[in-house]
């Protein structure tokens, strides 16, 4: 939706910058905080950064196929 907007409303150059792009999905979240809870008492989980294998930190680029 952002870039939808920062597209101006441009729907075609839109579908084009995310084509074959995957989002995170609710499900993918769920997941992982299922694994966190079920570590053993001895874990401590202090930071977990998700990201999609399609976007990248600032300053890198991603080539998709």
């Amino acid at each position: 939706e952002f870039s939808l907007v920062r597209f101006g409303g441009d729907q075609a150059r839109y579908d084009a910058t995310y084509a074959g792009a995957e989002p995170i999905q609710p499900q993918d979240i769920a997941e992982t905080i299922f694994w966190i809870l079920n570590q053993p008492a001895h874990i401590n989980i202090n930071t977990i950064e998700i990201m999609p294998t399609m976007q990248t930190c600032g300053g890198l680029f991603v080539e998709r196929n």
